[in-house]
């Protein structure tokens, strides 16, 4: 719908925080999540400022427009212990840079199957500010640019796919694009940014972050 690859050392990171980028293509989110640090939960790390003001693009082309299947923190989903978005999305749909910066990890090489959820296919990108932009489960092959590499805001990165979702959806046309933003890259909630973005047109929830069950258009700005 229109209107719609050092790779050891962030997999290592990954083995110690669980398989936690196993998608289940319909998991809601905004729950209170687990202990993350000693008297902390995610959600006291869920802090979101206004949207206008925000650095951040939606992910995807302008005009595009994709339903987001889990938020941040979820209490069931795999985000339990993340400031992270997962966004429903056709296979193949182009996912461009929410903000530009480094191209400075990428895993281009795992097949498009949507079963082996530890097997994704990611690109970190470093910010100028320090952060890190994490997306996930794209399409084997398909990533548009290289390690090194310095990208521009919206500019095309990858296409949607289904590697290391967990399981595959039906119909094999559901996609996902996991998308995140953290200080390090341990990418947990302690380190994460919440995010939101001064692009996009729907509903958020209370604290300012992207909702459950919302189709986001992606404006221009």
């Amino acid at each position: 719908m229109r209107f719609q690859r050092d790779k050891i050392g962030l997999l290592i990171g990954l083995v110690l925080v669980g398989r936690v980028f196993m998608l289940g293509c319909g998991d809601s989110g905004g729950g209170d999540g687990p202990t993350a640090t000693s008297g902390q939960t995610c959600m006291d790390f869920a802090v979101f400022g206004e949207s206008a003001q925000s650095d951040y693009r939606l992910p995807y082309p302008v005009g595009d427009a994709w339903f987001l299947v889990q938020s941040y923190c979820t209490t069931r989903g795999s985000h339990s212990n993340q400031l992270a978005y997962d966004f429903r999305m056709d296979v193949g749909a182009p996912i461009t840079a929410a903000r530009s910066g480094v191209v400075v990890n990428l895993m281009d090489d795992f097949p498009d199957d949507g079963i082996h959820s530890n097997n994704f296919n990611f690109l970190i990108i470093h910010h100028d500010v320090g952060t890190y932009g994490f997306y996930a489960h794209h399409q084997q092959g398909s990533a548009q640019v290289q390690i090194g590499e310095t990208v521009t805001t919206r500019q095309h990165i990858a296409n949607a796919g289904q590697s290391g979702t967990g399981l595959p959806c039906v119909p094999r046309t559901c996609a996902v694009l996991h998308f995140q933003v953290s200080h390090t890259r341990r990418f947990v909630a302690q380190d994460d940014l919440g995010v939101n973005f001064r692009n996009a047109q729907g509903d958020l929830d209370r604290r300012g972050g992207l909702a459950v069950g919302v189709t986001y258009l992606a404006l221009p700005d």
